[in-house]
Parts: C-alpha cells; sequence; structure tokens
C-alpha cells in the first residue's frame, strides 16, 4: 500500500514539475525571443507614388503581420501558427453575408408570409380599434382645447398685472429710484465677489508655485528625475534598429509646415544622424525617397527598465510625492 501511495506521489511529482518547466519554458520565449520588424517604403514624387510595407514576425515566423500600402489601397495579412486572416478574405466574407442577406429578403418577397392568411380574419378587429381611436382623439382634442382657454387667460391676467405694475411706477416715481438704487447695489456685490474668487485664485496659485519649486528643488526627485533619464536613454538605445537607410526629401505647399517636420525630425538626429538622409524643399511639394528599416524588439529590456525603476527608492518616493501633489 505504502509502495503504491509513493509511486502515485511521484507521478503527481513529475506532472507538476513538467507544468512548471513549460511554464518556465514559455516565460523565457517571451522575454527572450525578439520580436523582428522590416519597414521598406518608396515614393516617387508624390503620394500617388507612394509604396510601404511592413512586416513583424516571431519566434521563427510562428506569428507573422504584413501590411502593404499601394495605389492608395492599404492592405493586411496575418498568420498564427495554422490561423490565417487578411483583409481580402474578410472582405469576401462581408460581400458573401451581404448577398446571403438579399436572397433571403427576396425568397419572402416571392413567396409571401404565412400572417397574410390571418389578415382577412383580423380587419374587422382593426376596423373596431380605428374606431376606438378616432373617438379618443376627439376627447384630446376638447380637452386640449380647455386647456388653451385656460392658458389663455392666465396670459390675460398676467398682462394686466403687468399693466397695473407700469402705472405704479409711473405714478411713484420714488419706488423706481429705490429699484435702480437696488440694482446698483446687487452689480457692486457681484463685482466685490468676483475680485474676492480672483484674489483667492492667485493666492492658491501662488501657493502651488511655491510648493512646486520646493519639489523640483528637492534633491530626492532630481535623483529620481536623473535615474530615469539615464534608464530611458539605455532602453533607446536597445531599441536602435541594426540597419537604417533613408533617402528623403520632402516639402509641402506651406513652408511653415516644412519647417515644423523639419523641427520634429531633428529629434532623431542624435540617434540616426549617420544613417538618414533629409532634404526639406521649401518651394514645392514634393515626397520621394526611399525608406529602409529593420532591427527587433525583445521584452527582456522592458522588464529590466521597468525592475530597475520599481527597486529606486527615490523614485517611489517622489512618485508618492506626485501623488500627494496633485490632489492638492
Amino acid at each position: 500500500m505504502l509502495h503504491i501511495l509513493l509511486l502515485i506521489l511521484k507521478f503527481i511529482g513529475i506532472i507538476i514539475a513538467a507544468i512548471l518547466g513549460i511554464l518556465v519554458l514559455l516565460v523565457c520565449i517571451v522575454l527572450f525571443v525578439p520580436v523582428r520588424y522590416e519597414i521598406r517604403g518608396k515614393s516617387g514624387g508624390d503620394l500617388n507614388s507612394l509604396k510601404g510595407k511592413i512586416k513583424v514576425t516571431w519566434f521563427l515566423h510562428l506569428f507573422r503581420a504584413d501590411v502593404y500600402y499601394k495605389e492608395k489601397r492599404l492592405r493586411w495579412r496575418i498568420r498564427l501558427a495554422f490561423f490565417k486572416r487578411n483583409s481580402d478574405r474578410s472582405k469576401e466574407t462581408a460581400g458573401m453575408h451581404n448577398k446571403h442577406e438579399m436572397k433571403e429578403d427576396g425568397k419572402q418577397k416571392k413567396g409571401g408570409t404565412p400572417n397574410e392568411e390571418k389578415h382577412d380574419e383580423n380587419v374587422e378587429a382593426v376596423e373596431e380599434v380605428k374606431n376606438n381611436e378616432s373617438i379618443s382623439k376627439e376627447d384630446e382634442k376638447t380637452e386640449e382645447a380647455v386647456e388653451e382657454t385656460a392658458e389663455e387667460e392666465c396670459e390675460a391676467d398676467e398682462k394686466t398685472e403687468a399693466k397695473e405694475k407700469f402705472k405704479e411706477d409711473t405714478e411713484n416715481p420714488e419706488s423706481k429710484g429705490n429699484r435702480f438704487l437696488q440694482k446698483i447695489k446687487a452689480l457692486c456685490k457681484k463685482i466685490k465677489c468676483t475680485f474676492l474668487n480672483i484674489c483667492d485664485k492667485i493666492n492658491t496659485l501662488r501657493e502651488k508655485k511655491d510648493k512646486l519649486i520646493e519639489f523640483v528643488e528637492d534633491e530626492v526627485h532630481r535623483n529620481a528625475f536623473a535615474r530615469v533619464k539615464k534608464e530611458l536613454f539605455w532602453y533607446l538605445r536597445k531599441l536602435k534598429p541594426k540597419k537604417l537607410e533613408s533617402q528623403i526629401r520632402f516639402g509641402f505647399e506651406d513652408p511653415s509646415y516644412t519647417g515644423k517636420t523639419l523641427a520634429y525630425l531633428s529629434v532623431l538626429y542624435p540617434f540616426f544622424g549617420e544613417y538618414m538622409e533629409i532634404i526639406p524643399d521649401f518651394e514645392q511639394k514634393i515626397l520621394k525617397g526611399s525608406l529602409y528599416v529593420k532591427g527587433r524588439i525583445r521584452a527582456s529590456h522592458l522588464v529590466h527598465l521597468a525592475w530597475k525603476l520599481f527597486w529606486d527608492k527615490n523614485i517611489r518616493k517622489s512618485y508618492k510625492h506626485i501623488k500627494e501633489f496633485s490632489q492638492l
């Protein structure tokens, strides 16, 4: 009996170890197997000649996604193991579904419905309902007429009251002057309240400004900012593509847009300046050149970044202080 129990425990331990091994293997695959990407683009001088392709693969092409752009058309294709899906097939299935619905509607129109046979039997009941509805409508009309007369009487009373007040105001100039003074007092009170509210807002902004300066000048927060900056630059270097070739000449109808785009692209120059050749054209609208990018992304780098930032004391303190500061 003891021998059988030990054998059962042995099998259970083997199964648990196998499950744990599979889980560890899956975690290692997700962390260390990179996601590879490849981007190609080409343009002959305008948007109509623009062509592009993006390919993303993972784990020996077990997962693959392709996106194509050509002749102002965007197409895509996704494959996960043996399951495939693309934009053309989705459009075909939608078209087949619409055709099927059209056929069913046509059959129903040709063959008729079973409710048509019962239509003759229910004609008398429908007529009775219509008669009852006409009677109820007449009753409603009479009620509406009574309500309209009552409203007209109320409006007449209001007009007479307004006329009486106007007569009193014309006859008694003192009451008119008192009302004018009351309006001036109310206006002064409103001005005073708005001025006090503006002063309160200015004081609160000054207090927040002082607290913000203290927050920025704190040594803990400075160290946290420096650590975050250092780790982010490390992560950006890991994201740097392995291959990058670009020769692009661009320009817009408005030269200001060309200048703004050049300013945005200048952010990439410290990282990819030696591989990029970007020529702005401020005289004409043009998009000409080619682009080729190839690289890979590992999830382990992102986990490494999050791990370092989480266990930094200065960053955790700064995060708590930011939450407290936002609640003010």
